[in-house]
């Protein structure tokens, strides 16, 4: 991908971030990547395919972070303590809390593309955090498990941007790693 290309994926990611898509507009992400609006739109076809790129990019990003924990010759339980706390350093860095959480709060009215990368990330997110259960536990219960952490992490992520307060979600993250 070309340096400029990129820096406006950059950008978009961390305005998309704060902001939430629909408080974005290309004008902002111009006016930030020192791109002009056609500049943008020769890389990308809108706004929303921008969005779809920034999303997949997101997913392969933490995709390749997650691999990298999940096949390191630790233990299982290093192995799962690391992924809570690699979860825990994404969503704490950016007191934003979890890009992908955000957004879903704003799919109403995006197109089925948007809606099918958010889910692609929940998918993968699911797989990683069942693959782990899945090797002391039923599939039903590494399914149940797998999606109660995930709850637990996006609504300790939730509360803790409304309080200003991290150690909330810290406390949980901790608290899961007794689960396994």
């Amino acid at each position: 991908m070309n340096a400029n290309k990129s820096n406006i994926l950059s950008v978009a990611t961390k305005m998309f971030w704060e902001k939430g898509y629909h408080n974005t507009s290309i004008e902002d992400i111009a006016k930030g990547s020192n791109n002009t609006k056609s500049n943008i739109f020769y890389y990308f076809k809108g706004k929303e395919n921008l969005l779809q790129k920034t999303i997949y990019e997101q997913i392969r990003k933490f995709d390749t972070f997650s691999k990298e924990i999940t096949l390191s010759s630790a233990s299982l339980k290093e192995r799962y303590d690391a992924y809570l706390d690699f979860n825990y350093n994404v969503l704490s860095d950016n007191e934003q809390g979890c890009f992908f959480g955000k957004l879903v709060m704003e799919i109403n009215g995006l197109n089925l593309s948007s809606k099918k990368a958010l889910k692609d990330f929940f998918d993968i997110w699911f797989h990683y955090f069942k693959s782990f259960f899945e090797q002391k536990l039923s599939q039903k219960e590494a399914t149940e498990k797998a999606n109660y952490v995930i709850i637990i992490i996006q609504g300790a992520t939730t509360i803790s941007i409304a309080q200003s307060d991290f150690s909330i979600l810290k406390k949980e993250i901790e608290k899961l790693k007794k689960l396994l």
